[in-house]
């Protein structure tokens, strides 16, 4: 299992994980038991931490929350939380999903989007086929097309009629 899975008392005490947890956090098994959760999570997120477990002691949640590593790095994780109750002692059942590299990819992507976005070049992102897939505020000065107009028609579109195929010799030498 790649996941961590983890139970909790129901004040967040730590009374079960299996090793994909501990290798997370890079902290060996046998120390993480009867430790509270909370310890864990970056200073920062801890009241809304508290929040979630308050949540989690009556119904399932999930919540995305960054947790400290042994070595200080701050791991990203999709937490999937709910309650149990086994015998006369309840307790919450945690899956945990390490979602560090899909976030930095995603700020990644937003970053560049941004990048792109405040540019006053003009930046075209167009298919094999050539359709206009993206079109930033420097094209729409260019060639006075909105995004939302351009985007989804032929790059041809842009070429004055005399030289419609040649957009497409383009895509072929480079394709």
């Amino acid at each position: 299992m790649n996941e961590g899975a983890v139970t909790l008392l129901l004040d967040g005490t730590i009374t079960f994980n299996n090793r994909s947890f501990a290798q997370m956090l890079g902290t060996p098994l046998e120390q993480l038991i009867g430790e509270p959760l909370a310890s864990f999570v970056a200073p920062g997120h801890r009241d809304r931490f508290q929040h979630l477990i308050e949540q989690a002691r009556a119904s399932r949640c999930t919540e995305v929350v960054p947790l400290v590593t042994g070595n200080g790095a701050t791991l990203w994780v999709e937490l999937s939380m709910c309650p149990f109750k086994l015998d006369n002692s309840a307790g919450i059942c945690l899956v945990v999903r390490d979602i560090t590299e899909r976030r930095n990819a995603e700020k990644l992507r937003a970053y560049l989007a941004s990048v792109v976005d405040s540019t006053e070049y003009a930046i075209i992102g167009k298919d094999f086929n050539g359709t206009i897939q993206s079109w930033n505020r420097g094209a729409e000065r260019l060639y006075g097309y909105p995004a939302k107009e351009i985007t989804g028609h032929s790059i041809a579109t842009l070429a004055p009629p005399e030289r419609r195929d040649e957009p497409f010799g383009i895509l072929e030498r480079i394709g």
